[in-house]
Formats: structure tokens, C-alpha cells, sequence
């Protein structure tokens, strides 16, 4: 993605303890200090990497928490049958990707990533994740999850595209708020920069 160069400018500090074997799975424990702007204080933020290292589903656990807030997140990924499992404050938004490119999120199908992205918005359960988390989400993806045919961890990489297009919607409608933009009344250059910068999704 071309907002990884831009995130990774937003990771001021990064401590990983060595991977461990539990109970078949391969653990990461970290804590990641954030900054979104040269403004901003740098946050801190945790999180637990699970990935099923025996025969079976795949399964990958991402948990994240904002040691500001408390605000937890988690995402728990089968990558072979597709299925996905999202946990916030909000509640549980259960996802599944077909083969054929289409996404079920809950009884609704879409079509795409970005049909998938706005229904998961719709479902709320996103509203408490704040843009510390995702960008330690995206980061933690593309640290140590591994390069495979079908890209970061199969099903592991489309969810986390899914979350950041539908987290998008709150990024930048802070954002616009923050300098003024309007999104209602079309975007100003600058906003489109923004925006185009951080990878958002930009709907109306």
C-alpha cells in the first residue's frame, strides 16, 4: 500500500520481546510508541500477535490496547477458510472473504472490499478504534506477518483493508473537521492531499 511509508513515519518507537511457543502458536508481545503529527505527544500502545503454527485453520490473533485510553481491539483471522472475527467496545462484527472476491459482513454480502468496508462502518463496530490503533494494526501486519502468494497473510491482509477503508471514514472526518474541510461540499485540494496521503476512503 502507499500509506505505509507514511505510517511507518508515525511509529517513533517499536519494543518487541522475542517470539515464544504457546500451546502450538507462535506469540509477539510489543509495546509502540505512536505520534500522528510532529505536534502530537508520542502515545502508547500494545499489542499480542498469535499465529497458529500446527496443522489447521490458520488462525491469527491481533490485540491491540491504547495504554491512554484502554480502548482494546481485537482481530482474529482464519486464513484458510476466510472467516474473520473483529472485537471492539462496540461489540463483535463476524466477516467472511469468498474466493470470488466478495465479502460477507454479518447477512450482507458485498462485492468488493470497499462495499465491505462501508458496511462495516454501518455496524458501529469500529467507532471506538482510534487512528493510534490502526496505524499499530497496519504496522504490526507488515512486520511480522509473512509474504505469501495471496499477499500478507491471506485473509489476515483483506480484513485489515477492510478495517482501514471503514476507520478511514472517522481519520478523515476528524481531519477535515481539524482544518476546516468540508466533505459535504466537495474537498478542497489540500483535504484531497490529506486524504490521499493517509489512504482514506473518502466517501461521502
Amino acid at each position: 500500500m502507499e500509506k505505509t511509508q507514511l505510517l511507518a513515519s508515525r511509529i517513533v518507537h517499536r519494543d518487541v520481546e522475542p517470539a515464544r511457543v504457546v500451546d502450538d502458536s507462535l506469540e509477539r508481545f510489543g509495546r509502540v510508541q505512536v505520534r500522528l503529527s510532529e505536534e502530537d505527544a508520542p502515545r502508547a500502545l500494545s499489542f499480542m500477535l498469535r499465529q497458529e503454527i500446527t496443522r489447521g485453520d490458520g488462525i491469527t490473533v491481533i490485540d491491540i490496547v491504547d495504554e491512554q485510553t484502554g480502548s482494546r481491539s481485537v482481530y482474529q483471522m482464519h486464513d484458510e477458510t476466510g472467516e474473520a472475527i473483529i472485537t471492539t467496545e462496540a461489540g463483535t462484527q463476524r466477516m467472511t472473504f469468498n474466493a470470488d472476491g466478495t465479502v460477507r459482513v454479518g447477512d450482507a454480502l458485498a462485492h468488493n472490499e470497499r462495499q465491505a468496508a462501508e458496511l462495516l462502518h454501518k455496524t458501529g463496530v469500529m467507532a471506538p478504534v482510534s487512528e493510534y490503533s490502526l496505524t499499530v494494526l497496519l504496522d504490526t501486519l507488515y512486520q511480522y506477518l509473512p509474504e505469501g502468494e495471496t499477499g500478507k497473510g491471506g485473509a489476515a491482509a483483506a480484513v485489515v483493508v477492510v478495517v482501514w477503508l471503514a476507520g478511514s471514514f472517522f481519520i478523515c472526518s476528524s481531519e477535515y473537521t481539524r482544518k476546516g474541510c468540508n466533505t459535504n461540499n466537495g474537498m478542497s485540494t489540500y483535504c484531497r492531499d490529506y486524504c490521499r496521503q493517509v489512504g482514506c476512503a473518502c466517501w461521502k
